[in-house]
């Protein structure tokens, strides 16, 4: 049997082979030259896109369509053209579909112009994901900026960034420090990144050698920057130790304010302002944005970044291998990450004990058992996620409370020597190679937890996540120190008894 440090360092080289060595014999060059057009108060990006078509004399284009809940965002494409000569370009506008016929082996260019469909300055939470173009800033992410061709080989690609302001700061999630950026990825996953210019500070520093950058914009938080890149820093780090993973090349968080909301009662518009945030894990990265309030503290974006950064696992390494719109497998990725996020918060001092087990009966637990829509079966879910904010809660909720209720049967089936945390390891070994992932492997996940489970987890799998049905507060298998009641709901109400030796170890 291959030790889980050997495993490690295997995982590690295959992983430094596949993202790290730039210009692979096997990859395929693309170059974007990206400029601004200011026309008043309006920016928009004007791109040009080189590279040598296929060699069967057709090209099919991938073009932003829709991420998460932004969708139409080929409508911020405009006066997409081909400039080669003898190539022609058909865009099918019912199913989204764009191929260019060309000459065999042919070099081609591509312009087009990415513009903000939308108006004002104000960015509401509906409008985060789509790209945001200011006279002063843009944040756009890589699925909306960027058209490139669908190839099976690696990806050579290089990022010119030309004619921007004097002083404004340029940073990319992708190579970041680098002008222009250059970098290779085996598959399209590049475009899980996120870019933006502007009036943004950008700080840096390393973990364990690798660079880490924040780029923020905006004056009216009621923390410094200092604050908040420290505690970026801490979870950086927290999260690598939980994962044994420390090759990761960079990290990079973008934090960008949101439109500020007074909330009204009455008719009358009161001084106060809802204070709301949400962010999207990226390839190394994540988006951020809140609402800039002078009483929002660190502290109130402790989980945010955590659930996020652990994107970089569950979702990126280990991915559910579905659509960005398809949410059956969300009760795993976005689940489980809420799970290990706080147990991380937990393991790293961002809560305490009482806190984490509070969050647990108060945010997850209760707000699962009560809903109206608590057993709400999982292809519902799928395809109502995007539609209702109750349903695009249950995933999180059912998921995390599918991991809590495994990760504690698991440690007392095995007289506490293995648990979840050893589970998530073995299966980022086998979905970070190439060509795996949850959807189409799904299989090893059922058998490695019927392995650490030892009984058959299919059933649980069937009852809990795809029929939606509750688990029973009476199967959740406890260690001593954490003692249960369930309400009349049946929904269970945890405690922790400090009486129980042990229970210093509930992170663990």
């Amino acid at each position: 049997m291959v030790s889980p440090k050997l495993r490690f360092r295997m995982r590690a080289l295959l992983f430094v082979s596949l993202i790290l060595l730039p210009f692979s014999v096997f990859s395929r060059s693309l170059h974007y030259e990206i400029s601004p057009l200011f026309e008043g108060e309006t920016l928009c990006l004007r791109v040009n896109l080189r590279f040598t078509g296929n060699a069967g004399g057709e090209t099919e284009l991938a073009i932003p369509t829709q991420f998460g809940s932004a969708g139409h965002l080929f409508r911020c494409i405009r006066n997409l053209r081909c400039n080669t000569p003898g190539a022609r370009l058909r865009i099918d506008a019912d199913t989204l579909f764009a191929t260019l016929d060309h000459p065999a082996g042919e070099e081609l260019t591509l312009s087009y112009t990415l513009v903000q469909d939308f108006s004002g300055v104000s960015i509401d939470g509906d409008k985060a994901f789509r790209p945001l173009l200011q006279p002063s800033y843009f944040h756009v992410l890589g699925n909306t900026l960027f058209i490139a061709p669908k190839w099976d080989d690696a990806y050579d690609v290089s990022i010119d960034w030309r004619g921007f302001p004097p002083g404004w700061q340029l940073h990319g999630s992708v190579a970041p420090g680098d002008v222009p950026r250059r970098f290779s990825s085996p598959d399209l996953r590049w475009l899980e990144s996120v870019f933006a210019g502007g009036d943004y500070r950008l700080h840096r520093a390393e973990v364990r050698g690798k660079p880490l950058w924040m780029a923020i914009r905006g004056r009216d938080w009621g923390f410094s920057d200092d604050s908040l890149f420290s505690m970026l820093l801490r979870t950086v780090t927290l999260q690598r130790e939980f994962w044994q993973d420390f090759e990761v090349p960079f990290y990079s968080v973008v934090f960008t304010p949101l439109a500020s909301r007074p909330v009204a009662a009455s008719g009358q518009v009161l001084v106060s302002t809802r204070i709301s945030y949400l962010g999207t894990g990226l390839q190394h990265a994540f988006a951020a944005f809140a609402t800039p309030h002078k009483l929002l503290e660190v502290k109130d974006l402790h989980h945010l970044f955590h659930h996020e950064l652990m994107h970089d696992w569950i979702g990126y390494r280990i991915r559910n291998g579905c659509a960005a719109n398809d949410m059956q497998l969300a009760w795993f990725s976005e689940g489980f990450t809420e799970y290990f996020a706080l147990k991380n918060m937990l393991k790293g001092g961002f809560v305490t004990a009482e806190q984490y087990v509070d969050r647990l009966n108060e945010r997850i637990f209760r707000g699962l058992y009560r809903s109206p829509l608590r057993e709400t079966p999982n292809s519902v879910v799928a395809t109502d996620f995007f539609l209702d904010p109750d349903v695009e809660a249950l995933p999180y909720q059912r998921g995390c409370v599918f991991a809590f209720f495994l990760d504690n049967a698991i440690k007392t089936g095995s007289a506490g020597q293995r648990n979840l945390h050893g589970l998530m390891i073995d299966l980022l070994d086998y979905y970070d190679l190439p060509g795996r992932d949850l959807h189409g492997n799904f299989d090893f996940f059922l058998d490695i937890c019927a392995e650490y489970l030892q009984q058959d987890m299919e059933m649980l799998y069937r009852k809990h996540i795809l029929a939606g049905q509750l688990i029973p507060a009476v199967a959740f298998a406890l260690p001593p120190y954490l003692k249960m009641e369930a309400d009349e709901n049946g929904a269970p109400f945890f405690w922790i008894d400090k009486n129980v030796a042990g229970w210093e170890q509930i992170g663990e």
